[in-house]
């Protein structure tokens, strides 16, 4: 029994949100009512021009997010205290 077909634009659409969003692979699965295996199996191939780094990518991304917030929040104690 044959899967269920996704046309190319729509894999190319869901792959391009977790390449510039930095959604999840599972939050897209559930945006978009696809299974998360056909998501992995998509980008291990290499649709619409993703690369299996992609995951690194991401890690990264949400990385970079927190420790810009961690900055941030030291800047702000900092500041803080030179003002008492």
């Amino acid at each position: 029994m044959p899967g269920k077909y996704y046309p190319k634009e729509l894999k190319e659409e869901v792959l391009n949100k977790i390449k510039t969003e930095g959604i999840t692979a599972i939050e897209a699965a559930k945006r978009y009512g696809i299974d998360v295996n056909n998501i992995y199996r998509w980008v291990s191939k290499g649709i619409g021009g993703v690369k299996t780094n992609l995951w690194e990518v991401n890690r990264l991304k949400r990385e970079n997010r927190e420790l810009k917030q961690i900055i941030g929040e030291m800047c702000f104690e900092k500041e803080r205290g030179k003002k008492d």
